[in-house]
C-alpha cells in the first residue's frame, strides 16, 4: 500500500514471508522476520517483534490483533500458484 517504509537503519534488514500484506502507512524497521500469511494493519510499526505465520498485527508498537482473519485483504495469490 502507500506509503510502507521497510528498511534499516543499522544494517540488516526485514525478512518478509509470502502472502503478506501491508496497509498504508506501515513501517518494518531493523531486523524483523515476518511470517507468511500476514496482514500488517495500517499505520503498524515494527521494530524490535518477529511476526508469525498466519496473524494480523496493528497498533505502535504493532502487536498481533487476530489469528482468525489472516491474510483476509490476499485475495490474488496468482503469483505464488504459479512458483509450486
Amino acid at each position: 500500500s502507500q506509503f510502507t517504509t521497510i528498511g534499516a537503519k543499522h544494517g540488516k534488514a526485514a525478512i518478509i514471508g509470502g502472502n503478506v500484506y501491508f496497509e498504508i502507512l506501515a513501517c518494518i524497521v531493523e531486523n524483523v522476520i515476518v511470517g507468511n500469511n500476514v496482514t500488517i494493519g495500517a499505520g503498524a510499526i515494527l521494530v524490535k517483534k518477529d511476526v508469525p505465520h498466519n496473524v494480523t498485527v496493528a497498533s505502535c508498537p504493532a502487536r498481533v490483533v487476530s489469528y482468525k482473519t489472516l491474510g483476509r485483504f490476499i485475495h490474488n495469490s496468482y503469483m505464488i500458484e504459479k512458483e509450486r
